[in-house]
């Protein structure tokens, strides 16, 4: 709590403050200290003002080695995990006295179950289910969306909305990986942070793909994965390839990590709570979590018998509960394989697909806030074009036929090499006024 103290010591009474301290004021495990210097605060701020520093030092132990927050988003964040930290101090006291004063192993387990019973109906939990209007958004955390590359498709959505779920879907060999790859490449760029979930390619490729991107945008050097999977470049183009690797490096440092399925057991992939604590171990070496990427999920399937669905679902609610350390949350995409016979009815609509295309693993469908395919023949790749269609958008509108987009597989390129979103003022930050703003 020295953190929110210090921002808000001396400063102009704020009602958007005032409310944060009074809801964590009915927190039923706030200690008696807290308690008391909030109830103080909030007394003080009646006549306009926040106490000076010189209260809160004189009852916080180390104040003065508190930082400062930075804006109304962050204090309300980090108050709803100190309402965490009290309910597990609570918890960790109540069981603490119980394995004092058990006689035996059934009185324990017995207890245990109590009180973890007590708490659980006690926690307050109900009280998160709060309205969310216009006015919480603007309180948010800045954020834009993850940039598909595709014109059209970024146009209708701003980027795939934090906390959504978005399907590129494809039959074999159209171009899932392709996309995906430009996908997160333009993404890194523009400086997101994310995981690729790989369940076909080996990480080692997906790199090598990444990093031909970088050549041909970077360096303006047309070189193929190809060229480099099986060192087909001669000297000189050997070494400026190498010359410009510390660059590609240093992009994708700390901005991405692909991984192969080898840590994905059954037992993580059908529990949301187990995936959430694989997500946070992501975020801690990353430093933030904006995109979670699965690719060619239907290999899902195939590890799995009879699972596919349940993990996507165990993925789904993982993403709409996941709140990373700044507030945010993340993008998940699925890369997912159509069946034939849905391929076959795009083949005579002029490549327009339809959701049935997805219903091997139906739950796909259902998760998804973003649908979209790509329908890619022998002919079209000779001319590095694909035909894209957004069939399903939750959040506005789709897009009435596909669009023909640049498609180079060669180097993962789909869509413009460089693209912005336009009306970047949807994302402005909003200020609050009331003699606070010297915070943020």
């Amino acid at each position: 709590m020295k953190s929110l103290y210090k921002s808000i010591a001396g400063k102009g009474s704020n009602k958007k403050i005032n409310q944060i301290l009074e809801e964590l004021m009915e927190c039923p495990y706030i200690p008696k200290q807290d308690k008391n210097i909030i109830e103080y605060t909030l007394k003080v701020a009646e006549n306009g003002m926040y106490p000076d520093h010189s209260y809160y030092n004189e009852l916080v132990m180390d104040y003065n080695l508190a930082a400062k927050y930075k804006n109304i988003s962050e204090i309300k964040h980090n108050v709803e995990s100190r309402k965490e930290f009290y309910y597990v101090e609570t918890l960790r006291g109540d069981i603490i006295k119980i394995f004092n004063t058990a006689k035996n192993v059934d009185q324990l387990t017995t207890d245990i179950q109590n009180i973890l019973g007590k708490q659980e109906n006690n926690n307050g939990v109900l009280d998160n289910f709060q309205m969310h209007t216009y006015s919480n958004t603007l309180d948010e955390p800045k954020t834009s969306g993850i940039k598909s590359g595709v014109e059209d498709i970024d146009k209708l959505t701003y980027g795939f909305q934090p906390g959504t779920v978005f399907s590129i879907c494809a039959f074999t060999g159209e171009g899932k990986s392709t996309w995906i790859t430009s996908l997160i490449y333009k993404n890194i760029k523009e400086g997101k942070k994310g995981v690729l979930f790989n369940l076909e390619m080996t990480p080692e490729h997906t790199w090598i793909l990444l990093q031909t991107r970088f050549i041909y945008e970077e360096k303006g050097m047309d070189i193929n994965t190809q060229d480099l999977l099986f060192k087909k470049l001669d000297k000189e183009r050997t070494k400026d390839v190498l010359e410009s690797e510390i660059e590609f490096k240093t992009l994708m440092k700390n901005n991405l990590m692909i991984v192969d399925e080898s840590i994905l057991s059954l037992k993580i992939l059908l529990d949301y709570r187990k995936i959430q604590n694989l997500m946070r171990d992501i975020e801690c070496k990353l430093g933030g979590l904006d995109f979670v990427i699965w690719d060619h999920v239907h290999q899902l399937e195939l590890m799995f018998p009879e699972r596919g669905n349940q993990i996507i679902k165990s993925i789904n609610s993982a993403v709409k509960t996941y709140v990373t350390k700044q507030g945010t949350r993340p993008v998940v995409g699925l890369a997912v394989q159509t069946n034939r016979e849905g391929r076959k009815r795009a083949a005579k609509r002029n490549g327009e697909y339809d959701l049935l295309a997805i219903g091997d693993l139906n739950e796909v469908e259902r998760a998804s806030s973003y649908v979209c395919f790509m329908f890619t023949t022998d002919d079209s790749k000779l001319m590095q074009e694909t035909k894209i269609s957004m069939v399903k958008h939750r959040l506005g509108s789709t897009l009435p036929v596909p669009v023909i987009t640049t498609f180079n597989p060669a180097v993962s390129v789909v869509g413009a090499v460089v693209e912005t979103i336009e009306s970047d003022d949807l994302f402005d930050d909003f200020t609050e006024i009331d003699e606070f703003e010297d915070i943020f």
